[in-house]
Order: structure tokens, then sequence, then C-alpha cells
């Protein structure tokens, strides 16, 4: 660590450089009829599936694949929006990012 300067304070330089790859692996490995949020920064995507989609089979498949997700479900206690879920992608290199876009598509 670099005296005087937090290590946190140089993280979001690592995430934005990771956000086109995952953007691109999305597009190639997940369904067209799905949409996502391009963010300009934060931790987060968030993926909207087709309304007939359970996001939650879905975390449950991802976890038994080696993957985390989450349902966006706890994110919208008025019940809308049952069908999204939230990808973080801070703590991954580009091959983690690209193999487990690659298994939740």
């Amino acid at each position: 660590m670099t005296k005087g300067i937090p290590s946190f304070a140089k993280a979001p330089h690592t995430w934005l450089r990771s956000m086109p790859l995952k953007f691109a692996c999305i597009d190639q490995f997940f369904p067209e009829n799905i949409s996502y949020s391009k963010p300009e920064g934060g931790l987060f995507i968030w993926v909207e599936l087709l309304a007939s989609v359970d996001p939650s089979k879905i975390f449950v498949e991802c976890l038994k694949n080696n993957v985390a997700i989450v349902p966006g479900i706890p994110f919208f206690p008025n019940g809308t929006q049952k069908n999204t879920l939230r990808q973080n992608y801070s703590n991954t290199t580009k091959e983690q990012i690209r193999e487990g876009i690659k298994r939740i598509g």
C-alpha cells in the first residue's frame, strides 16, 4: 500500500476498467431479451429478466456453479421488479468475469 493513500482510494479505477468487459460478456452470453444497467460508477450491474423468470432459481443454480449473484427482490420491498438480479464486479479478475457471466447466461 502506498503511504498516505488508502487502498480503497485506488479501487474505483479497477472497477471502472472491468465494466466494459462485463458488458461485452453479458452481450455475448446472456439471452437477447434481457436488459441491464450500464453504470458510470459504483459496484453493481442490474439485470432485468423477462417477467416470467424467477431470479431466485437463477441464484440457486449460480451457487451450484460457484457464481454469486443477488436476486433483486429484497431491494424492492413494495413488490415491484421481481424479475431482476444484481451483479457485483468489484473483486473479480478478467477470467472470473468472463467465466462467471458465461455460467450465468
